[in-house]
């Protein structure tokens, strides 16, 4: 369509009874009758579902990523609460030991076998039980520890 014709089309209003001004011809591929505007392709509506989508999205997965943390947290606490004497531990640090004494805040861990070595770590550095009293805390754990140390040959 030419600028003469478009601005033609916009005035056709007045004109009434469906005539097309001077010069102006019909496009193919319009609908309607002339002097009415082109049909919308709807991009505004199909935007602002992808917004809605994509916000109805990040609500949900802040809300599942929220839930999955407490969860955590309340696993995490309560393994701690469950410390006990002679619980075999893992610190955060990587350090090894037995739990001698449990106190509020404070773990203190033998780190060797005569047990002359103590060492205190605050409760929070614990990062896992190896072996409760003797027992092992969590089975998988222990064997992924036991099949990387080296098998020590019997004669």
């Amino acid at each position: 369509m030419t600028i003469p014709a478009t601005l033609a089309w916009q005035d056709a209003s007045p004109l009434g009874s469906g005539e097309l001004p001077a010069g102006a011809t019909s496009q193919p591929g319009t609908t309607g009758a002339p002097g009415t505007p082109p049909p919308s392709q709807g991009g505004p509506d199909l935007f602002i579902l992808v917004v809605l989508g994509m916000s109805i999205f990040l609500v949900m997965m802040i809300f599942t990523g929220g839930r999955r943390q407490k969860r955590e947290q309340k696993t995490r606490q309560a393994m701690l609460d469950a410390l006990k004497r002679n619980d075999k531990v893992q610190t955060i640090g990587g350090i090894i030991g037995t739990v001698a004494e449990v106190r509020t805040d404070e773990v203190v861990l033998k780190v060797d076998d005569a047990g002359h070595n103590k060492i205190r770590f605050a409760r929070s550095a614990i990062q896992q039980v190896i072996s409760s009293r003797g027992g092992p805390a969590d089975a998988t754990s222990t064997a992924e520890n036991h099949a990387d140390e080296p098998q020590a040959a019997h004669s």
